[in-house]
């Protein structure tokens, strides 16, 4: 007789919410993560899609952290980024279910028999290298649990019926990111910019998302460290010449700190 065994330390993972630990904050895309959340109550399949580096994952992320009470068995996360066979791509979703199959059916079988009276969302992460069969099997699995949801993240849609596709954008830029144009250099403080005035801190509530998201990583490198009045300015240039991509944010915020803000914003001209 065919059994089908769940790994207990997969399961308490997926008791716990079955997501990866966000190990930095999660700045920005409050509406983003509304909107997709509302998407996911009137589709069964929402794709995000956008360049890469975009931050496709870490908004699934957090959309599967808000839905996690909203599914009765669970949020699980399936991360498709190192698969390099395509034909696993059941194999992997049944993986990350903690699913052990005994008998010989097929993975697609299998999941198709676990998930027909299961609610739960389902993320696909990273799917534009493996498209067919992600596309496929949600299109098997769609049409044979009426209480799952997915939520896929790849470069382009799946392509399949009922998909509802939501582009990622960058983080937004301020007004003070396109004004920035033409400043080349930082006017520094003779204190530096490490503290802030009353006044300062209401204009920092102002800042755009990508320059929130460059102070916020920057303080991970030099703690303490605040976007001022001064500061804003190139701050808000090198961002709009990153075009809000977080990775790229992300990545630049080293040699910005240490090489000086106005230098580094002149190399990526």
């Amino acid at each position: 007789m065919p059994t089908l065994a769940t790994d207990a330390a997969d399961s308490l993972t997926r008791e716990l919410g079955g997501l990866p630990v966000e190990v930095t904050s999660f700045v920005g895309r409050r509406e983003a993560a509304a909107g997709v959340k509302h998407a996911l109550a009137r589709s069964r399949l929402v794709t995000l899609t956008g360049v890469g580096g975009v931050g496709k994952s870490r908004l699934a992320l957090r959309v599967g952290r808000n839905l996690r009470r909203a599914f009765t068995d669970g949020v699980c996360w399936v991360d498709l980024a190192k698969l390099q066979n395509p034909g696993m791509v059941d194999r992997a979703v049944a993986a990350a279910l903690g699913l052990r199959d005994q008998s010989a059916r097929t993975y697609e079988t299998v999941l198709a028999h676990y998930l027909a009276d299961k609610t739960i969302l389902v993320i696909l992460d990273n799917c534009e290298h493996v498209l067919g069969p992600s596309a496929s099997l949600c299109a098997t699995l769609l049409s044979t649990a009426p209480g799952l949801r997915v939520l896929a993240t790849s470069r382009e849609p799946l392509g399949i019926e009922g998909e509802h596709i939501w582009p990622v954008a960058p983080l937004s830029l301020s007004e003070v990111a396109e004004s920035a144009r033409g400043i080349d250099e930082p006017t520094r403080s003779e204190h530096g910019s490490s503290a802030l005035s009353g006044a300062d801190r209401s204009v920092v509530s102002t800042y755009s998302e990508a320059v929130q998201l460059f102070e916020d990583r920057a303080r991970s490198v030099l703690p303490g460290f605040v976007v001022d009045r001064t500061s804003e300015r190139v701050v808000s240039r090198l961002c709009q010449r990153l075009d809000g991509v977080p990775l790229a944010i992300e990545l630049g915020r080293v040699p910005w700190i240490f090489m000086g803000g106005g230098r580094v914003v002149h190399r990526c001209v």
